[in-house]
């Protein structure tokens, strides 16, 4: 499962991050 947010370059850094701590939060879950 990859993060997307390369689309939008100006929205990378805020999108980005949100999506990174979601993204850790779903992976500490599952492990």
């Amino acid at each position: 499962m990859e993060v997307m947010g390369v689309m939008d370059e100006d929205n990378q850094d805020m999108k980005s991050h949100k999506d990174l701590k979601v993204w850790q939060e779903s992976m500490i879950l599952v492990k």
